[in-house]
C-alpha cells in the first residue's frame, strides 16, 4: 500500500510537469506548488485507510462471539467466555498488523518530504492555522474532511516535535515559545494495563498516551507552535459537533425544538446519534498519540526520523498491542465526558449540563447556518406539532432511562 502511494505521488508530480532537479518549464507551477500541492494525495491515502480500518474494527467488534453463535443463541442470554474476548482480541491484533505499518510509513514519508521540502510543512501548518484561527474556514467549504485535516494535523506535531518549525514566523517578533516540558503519559481511561509494555523503559501501561499539548503554551495565534489541548482540540470538537447536527436531526427531528438548561435528553440523544464519526475522531488521535509516543520517546535532536529510518518506518510490536487497546477503549464511548477525556479536550471535561446542552444547541444553530441542515419545523403549525412531539418523546425517554438505572442497581 504504501509503494502505491508513492507511486499515485510520482505520477501526479509528472502530471504537473515536475522532475525533481529539473527546471520547470514557462507557464507550469514551480517544482514547490508541484509538491505542495501532490502531497495531498498522501493525506487523502492516509485518511481512507483510516476510515477503512475503523469500519473493520467495528465489524470484528460488533459481531456476536463465536461461542454465540456456535450455540445459536442470538437472544443475548449467554455471557461472552474469555475465549471469545481472545478471539476477537487476535483479529483486532491482526487488522492493527496490517494497517499500523502503512501509517507509520506513510507518516514518515511525510516527514521526510517536509525535510527536503519545507514549503510542505509550511502550507500544513498554515492549514490548521487557519482552521484554528478563522472560524469562518472551518465548514465543509474549506475542510470537507475532518479525518484529513488530522493527519495534517499529525504531521505538524511530528514535525514540531522534530524542530523542522522555525521558533519564530518570518516577519514577526513574537517571543519565543515557553520551553517544551517532559511530555507525560496518561492512561486512557478504561484501558487495562498490557504486559507487552512492561519494560524497563519508561513506558507503562496499556494503552497509554502521551498529552498532545505541551504544558503551558500561549494562546495568541503568533506562536507558531500548535499545542492540542489549548489550541487545536476545542475547534475541532466544535465542528465535529455541528457536522453531527445533521445526523442527530435525521433521527431526532424533534430536537430542532430548543429548551432553556440542561437537557439530559439532547445530551443523550446527540451522543447517540453522532457517536460513528465522533469514535473515528478519537481514534485518530489515538492513533496520533501511540505514534508521538513510539517515536518520541528517544533523547537528542531529529529523535523521530533517527528512529524511523533505523525502523525502516516500521511500527514496533509495543505499538500494535497498544493500538489494539485503544480501539476497544473507543468503542466503549458512550458519553460526551469519555470522549472529551480520551481526546485530551480539558474545557469539555469541566463542563456541566447546562453547559453541554448550551453548546450542542449553538452546534446545531450553526449547523442550519451553514446549510448542513434545514429546520422545516421553524415557524407556525409545524413548529407546535413538533413542539408537543419533543414533549411527549422527552417523557417516555424519561421514564425508560429510569427504568434502567433502577435495574442497573
Amino acid at each position: 500500500m504504501v509503494l502505491e502511494a508513492v507511486l499515485i505521488v510520482q505520477r501526479r508530480l509528472e502530471d504537473l510537469g515536475y522532475v525533481r532537479g529539473a527546471t520547470p518549464a514557462m507557464n507550469t507551477r514551480s517544482a514547490v506548488q508541484a509538491d505542495v500541492d501532490s502531497v495531498n494525495v498522501l493525506y487523502k491515502f492516509l485518511n481512507d485507510a483510516v476510515g477503512t480500518y475503523m469500519r473493520t474494527c467495528e465489524a470484528i467488534l460488533d459481531a456476536p462471539p463465536a461461542a454465540l453463535r456456535r450455540r445459536g443463541d442470538m437472544g443475548g442470554h449467554s455471557q461472552s467466555h474469555p475465549q471469545d474476548e481472545e478471539s476477537y482480541s487476535t483479529s483486532l491484533m491482526h487488522a492493527a498488523e496490517k494497517f499500523l505499518p502503512v501509517y507509520w510509513q506513510i507518516m514518515h514519508l511525510l516527514i521526510c518530504l517536509c525535510r527536503d521540502n519545507p514549503a510542505i510543512l509550511r502550507a500544513a501548518h498554515t492549514r490548521v492555522r487557519q482552521f484554528i484561527d478563522s472560524p469562518d474556514k472551518r465548514s465543509k467549504e474549506y475542510e470537507p474532511e475532518l479525518g484529513e485535516l488530522l493527519v495534517v494535523a499529525a504531521l505538524v506535531f511530528a514535525c514540531q516535535d522534530e524542530g523542522l518549525l522555525p521558533s519564530k514566523e518570518p516577519a514577526e517578533s513574537a517571543p519565543d515559545p515557553p520551553p517544551r516540558q517532559s511530555q507525560r503519559l496518561q492512561r486512557t481511561p478504561g484501558s487495562r494495563t498490557n504486559t507487552l509494555l512492561r519494560t524497563p523503559s519508561k513506558r507503562r501501561g496499556a494503552s497509554v498516551a502521551p498529552s498532545l499539548a505541551g504544558s503551558s503554551a500561549s494562546q495568541s495565534s503568533k506562536d507558531p507552535h500548535i499545542r492540542w489541548s489549548e489550541h487545536f482540540a476545542g475547534p475541532l470538537l466544535q465542528e465535529a459537533m455541528t457536522r453531527g447536527a445533521k445526523s442527530t436531526v435525521e433521527h431526532s427531528p424533534d430536537l430542532q425544538v430548543f429548551e432553556t438548561g440542561a437537557s439530559p435528553y439532547r445530551i443523550m440523544r446527540t451522543f447517540q446519534h453522532c457517536r460513528g464519526p465522533l469514535r473515528q475522531l478519537a481514534l485518530q488521535v489515538s492513533m496520533l498519540a501511540v505514534f508521538n509516543y513510539f517515536t518520541g520517546s528517544q533523547p537528542g535532536p531529529h529523535h523521530q526520523q533517527i528512529h524511523l529510518d533505523r525502523s525502516f518506518g516500521n511500527p514496533p510490536p509495543e505499538a500494535m498491542h497498544a493500538l489494539t487497546e485503544e480501539v476497544k477503549v473507543v468503542h466503549r464511548l458512550s458519553t460526551w465526558g469519555e470522549l472529551f477525556t480520551k481526546v485530551q479536550y480539558e474545557n469539555g471535561k469541566a463542563w456541566n449540563e447546562d453547559e453541554l446542552s448550551a453548546a450542542l444547541r449553538q452546534c446545531m444553530l450553526l449547523s442550519e447556518q451553514r446549510g448542513y441542515h434545514t429546520n422545516q419545523h421553524r415557524h407556525g403549525d409545524a413548529r407546535s406539532r413538533l413542539a408537543q412531539i419533543r414533549e411527549r418523546k422527552e417523557r417516555d425517554w424519561k421514564r425508560d432511562h429510569a427504568r434502567r438505572v433502577r435495574n442497573q442497581r
